[in-house]
Formats: C-alpha cells, sequence, structure tokens
C-alpha cells in the first residue's frame, strides 16, 4: 500500500474515533491507486460503527462499469467470468491484497452492485452471460459503485426507478446512504460548473447528517477547502491530505506525506514536451507508430476528432491502427472501441476517458483547453511511470491562451523541455511539476438561485410526492445535476420494430435500446431542431411502464405529442412523468450521413 493511502486511512480513522465525519479530501497524482482505498476506509468505518456500506462514487457511467468490473466484482468470480473480466480490463485487476480487502467487507458478490444509466452485459460462454448486480436505491449492498448524478438523484428525493412517476419513495434510498460511507472518486468532475452547485449542496446536505465522506482527484482547483466553506457558510471545513514534496508541512487545513519511492519513478521518466501546430499532428502520430509506440490523441472538439480520424483511416499503414472514441457515439460502439484497444496503436478521443480509466499509452498529442483536463489525460500517458521517456505534444492552436502562454514561458526558461514533469504535483530543484498548471484553472461558478431550490428538496424533513414532483419540475425545471438529458437511438423505426417483434420482456427491448443510444442535451437537441428541419431525426419515442412503445413526430421546434408541442426542459420532464416512460428517446430516420459505427454521431438534427 502507497505511503499516502496509509496517511489517509490513519488520517480518516483519528478523525472518525474523534466523532468527526468530516469532509476529507485527498490530493495524489494520476495512477497513485487513490481508488483502491474505499474498501479499506470501509473496513475501518465498520469497526468504529460509523457506516456499513460503501457508495463509490464516479462522474461517468463508463467509469462506473470499469471500477465495478474490475476492482469490486473480480474477487468474486472464477473460471470463464474470471478470465473474462481479466480479457475487459486489459489484466488491471484487482491484486491480492485488494481483493481480500474487498472480500472481508462485503458478505458476497451479490452484496456488491453498481448503479448507472447502462446495463452491463458480457456473454461469458455460449449462453451464459456475466452475473452482475444493479442497485438503483442502493438498497442492501455492502458495496455499490454509482454514477455522481445518480446518487445526486437519490439523495435529493427523487430516486432514480421514480423520476418519470408521481409517486416519490425517498426515504429508501436516503436511508442506505445514511448509513454509507461516501467515496467521491475523481472529485474534480464534481467541481465542473453545470454540477458544482448539486455538489456544493450534497456536501452540506451529507455533513449535516454526519455521514463520513471522502472525496479524491490527482487534479484539485485552486483553493478547494475556501470554496467549499465559504459556499456552505463555514458548516463543511474539509480536511486535506496531500503528497508534498520532503520536508513540507501542511497547516490547519492540511495534512502532508512525502512518498519518496513514487517520487523516485516519477523522476526516473524524462517529459519531452513540444508546443506543435495543428497541421504537423499527423506526421507526428505516423512517426511514433511506425515506433512502435501507442499514442493518444486528445481533442476538445468531436468535429476536430472525426477530422483527425478520417486522415489517419486514409493512412494505409496507420488505417487499421487507429480508433475513435468520444460521447457522441453510442454506448455499445463505446464499449467495442475499449474491448479493441489492446490491440490498437492511436485513439483518438475527446474527454471522454480523462479520468479514471486504466488504460497507458507511450506519447500524447493534446488540444485540450482545459488545464485540468490536460493533466487527467497525461495521467493516462506512461501510467506506470516505466517508460524512461516520453513525449508530450501540445497543439497550441487548440489550447487555452494562458495555458499556453505559461507553458511558453517554461518552455523559454529552460533549455530543455524535459524540466517539465506531468506526473509529480510540485516542483522539485530544477524540476516544474504539473501543479504550475493546475493553478491556470477556473474557479466554478455557483448559481446560488439553484441551490436555495435544492436546499429546500434536500433538507425539508417531509415533503409530499407532489410536493417534490413541483420542486423538481416547476422549481427546478429537472436539473438535478445537470442540464436535462435525452436519448437519440442510433438505428430507425423499422429497425426498433424488428427488436420489439423478436423479444419477449420489454425489459430486454429497453436494455437494448440504451445499448444504441447516445446520451445528448435535450436544450441543445431543441436549439438544433430550431435552427433548420429534422432531416436525421423524425420521431420521439416513449415505452411505459406497460410496456407500451409510443411514437410521435418531431417538428422544427420540438415533440407534438397528443398535439401539444413540446420545446422545453420542464415540459418535457412533466411529458414524461404523466406518460410514464420506462424509456424515452428521438428516433433516427435514416443512418446514411447522419450515425457512422466508427464515427458517431455526424450531424443533427
Amino acid at each position: 500500500m502507497r505511503r499516502g493511502v496509509e496517511t489517509l486511512l490513519d488520517v480518516a480513522e483519528r478523525l472518525w474515533r474523534e466523532g468527526e465525519a468530516k469532509l476529507i479530501l485527498f490530493f495524489a497524482p494520476g495512477g497513485y491507486g487513490k481508488s483502491v482505498a474505499p474498501p479499506h476506509l470501509l473496513k475501518i468505518a465498520k469497526e468504529i460503527g460509523l457506516a456499513d456500506h460503501l457508495i463509490h462514487v464516479l462522474p461517468a457511467r463508463s467509469l462506473v462499469s470499469n471500477l465495478y468490473l474490475c476492482k469490486y466484482l473480480y474477487p468474486f468470480t472464477s473460471g470463464a467470468e474470471k478470465a473474462k473480466l481479466e480479457e475487459i480490463c486489459m489484466g488491471r485487476v484487482a491484486y491480492e491484497e485488494l481483493a481480500n480487502v474487498v472480500k472481508g467487507v462485503a458478505r458476497g458478490r451479490e452484496y456488491v452492485a453498481y448503479q448507472a444509466g447502462i446495463d452491463i452485459r458480457y456473454e461469458v460462454g455460449p449462453g451464459k452471460r456475466l452475473q452482475v448486480i444493479k442497485s438503483p436505491l442502493f438498497e442492501d449492498i455492502d458495496i455499490v459503485v454509482s454514477t455522481l448524478d445518480s446518487l445526486l438523484f437519490n439523495a435529493f428525493k427523487v430516486p432514480v426507478t421514480e423520476i418519470y412517476r408521481k409517486r416519490k419513495h425517498y426515504a429508501i434510498p436516503f436511508s442506505w446512504i445514511y448509513t454509507s460511507l461516501v467515496y467521491l472518486d475523481e472529485m474534480h468532475a464534481s467541481f465542473e460548473d453545470e454540477v458544482f452547485s448539486s455538489t456544493i449542496v450534497l456536501l452540506d446536505l451529507l455533513n449535516a447528517a454526519k455521514i463520513p465522506v471522502v472525496a479524491a482527484t490527482a487534479t484539485p482547483i485552486p483553493n478547494t477547502v475556501e470554496l467549499v466553506s465559504s459556499h456552505t457558510w463555514g458548516r463543511v471545513r474539509p480536511t486535506i491530505v496531500k503528497m508534498c514534496r520532503r520536508g513540507e508541512e501542511g497547516g490547519n487545513d492540511t495534512i502532508c506525506f512525502y512518498d519518496e519511492d513514487f517520487e523516485g519513478k516519477v523522476l526516473n521518466v524524462e517529459w519531452q514536451t513540444h508546443l506543435v501546430e495543428l497541421s504537423k499532428i499527423l506526421s507526428i502520430i505516423y512517426e511514433n507508430v511506425r515506433s512502435g509506440r501507442r499514442v493518444l490523441v486528445a481533442l476538445d472538439s468531436v468535429g476536430n476528432a472525426i477530422d483527425i480520424f478520417d486522415k489517419l483511416k486514409r493512412c494505409p499503414d496507420i488505417a487499421s491502427q487507429a480508433v475513435l472514441l468520444h460521447g457522441k457515439m453510442s454506448r455499445m460502439h463505446q464499449r467495442r472501441v475499449l474491448e479493441q484497444l489492446k490491440d490498437k496503436k492511436v485513439l483518438v478521443v475527446t474527454p471522454i476517458i480523462n479520468a479514471g480509466v486504466d488504460i497507458t499509452f507511450d506519447v500524447a498529442v493534446l488540444g485540450v483547453s482545459d488545464p485540468l483536463v490536460l493533466v487527467q489525460f497525461l495521467a493516462r500517458v506512461c501510467r506506470d511511470n516505466d517508460c524512461g521517456e516520453v513525449e508530450v505534444y501540445i497543439v497550441k492552436d487548440l489550447v487555452e491562451k494562458r495555458m499556453y502562454e505559461k507553458l511558453q514561458q517554461i518552455m523559454d526558461n529552460n533549455t530543455k523541455s524535459n524540466k517539465l514533469n506531468w506526473h509529480l504535483p510540485y516542483s522539485l530543484n530544477d524540476i516544474i511539476g504539473y501543479d504550475v498548471v493546475l493553478k491556470l484553472a477556473s474557479v466554478p461558478k455557483i448559481n446560488g438561485e439553484k441551490v436555495v431550490k435544492l436546499r429546500d428538496l434536500a433538507f425539508s424533513a417531509l415533503l409530499t410526492s407532489k410536493e417534490i414532483t413541483d420542486l423538481f419540475t416547476k422549481e427546478l425545471g429537472g436539473e438535478i445535476a445537470r442540464s436535462i438529458l435525452t436519448e437519440i437511438v442510433t438505428i430507425t423505426e423499422g429497425e426498433i420494430n424488428r427488436i420489439k417483434n423478436s423479444v419477449d420482456d420489454i425489459n430486454d427491448v429497453v436494455n437494448s435500446l440504451e445499448d444504441l443510444s447516445i446520451t445528448y442535451s435535450f436544450s441543445e437537441l431543441v436549439e438544433a431542431l430550431n435552427k433548420s428541419e429534422p432531416i436525421c431525426i423524425d420521431k420521439f419515442l416513449i415505452i411505459d411502464s406497460d410496456g407500451d412503445l409510443r411514437l410521435f413526430s418531431v417538428g422544427r421546434r420540438g415533440i407534438n405529442i397528443d398535439g401539444k408541442l413540446i420545446t422545453n426542459g420542464y415540459e418535457y420532464i412533466a411529458t414524461l412523468i404523466n406518460l410514464r416512460a420506462k424509456y424515452a428517446g428521438f428516433v433516427m430516420s435514416k443512418k446514411d450521413g447522419c450515425y457512422d459505427d466508427e464515427r458517431g454521431l455526424l450531424r443533427l438534427p
């Protein structure tokens, strides 16, 4: 166990035994092993009598799937299931010590579960499916890996199973949250503008209920303690456990640890950082692939990512070695890309995997504007710090201006570009750590009006289902976590009918449609509809709780449901509640020119 994890466990146990179930922030570099801490923390919390369950929270569905399968389910598998997980996880599964701790705090595999807007399905033999447990309400489970959105809905009295129902049995999930340890992994994602207000209210709520919370990240935003404390009126004052240089002391709120072994490994890697023009990156990728290196190409824009991918596919030597991954691809196609990745040399990606996935590369070509995202992507490069030398190419045309100027200053002030070490969180002698880039990150904005409404929902002891629904729909416009999301099914009406006619169980129909869907912002889609006549999308599909499938027309301004035009998020959520929706999504009129299995969504509407 790494020194930092040991320090975290010591600090947590001391605070918890003193009766302080306060927020603990754990700051350590990418690849440090932060995600192994939660089961150890649960063991301590159980011994003290502070918590009986663990809710391990991640920002994205794909990360939930990976962690659940590779770290929590794996210890309970054998034979074909174990072999399948080793294949899915590319060998990066729970090591023996971690596996033993997981088995020590969980009563069995049926008490280890996940919760996300996906269904995890893998075949492990002829007619045999990998046995997984999904627990939307977190009930009767020892460990659940959940998305942040699911935790927010369950904590704020809108259970994820009842978002589109008039009755809200909110006490069930919260009673399980109340007796849990909450571990917010990849905490920086919880502090993005869109979810920051919800995260602040969540932390305030968990603190008031004396629920122990640990939040971890490699890329903390500046002045995290002051930010959390000020927006909770001083009620939540976190303690920080962070990696520091030798001899560095913390302060009132900060406990430092020094990891000599990790520092030594990191300093053995020489980082060559270059600022390059966008026009140069194809030749850079080509030369590195020819040399046998695996290249990560990370770009903010889906359009830029598709453009680079298309150009690589036209290079005979690289075409078969390149794959593309972004958020406007169906879940099935995203999963296929990740399964293929171990045999490929080039991944072109948008920030869909910028955190928490155990995939490593030899070279990075980066065109991202956010300093936090840049550092997170570089944690995917030489993940085990065993590469000797690493090349990093930052596309100066695409990075944020202040970050470009800072990097240019570092390059100008050093005779060698390897003075910047992208895995070291502090500067040391003539080595510059990545903390200089983190300081450029923007402070998230708080939405005061949303905070007030969320507090009304979260802190009111007794609310009727109607009061909850009114607060959720009319006051919050359905936006508890982030802007209202919808689904785009990447198949046509005819293909949907073929699925429905060939499957007896409506749940299997829903699972198949979810697998073929893209999650998309409802407001962005309506905005696109306002600009042009729909060419790729012409129907809206609802499957209700009775299993009935209904199709509605989509026009220039929105969805026409029984003569009423749905044009905003409040109307959308209210309609799904009234129609008791089990699944809802926009349907493609055609795929040609609209969606491609390799390239994802090509145009809207």
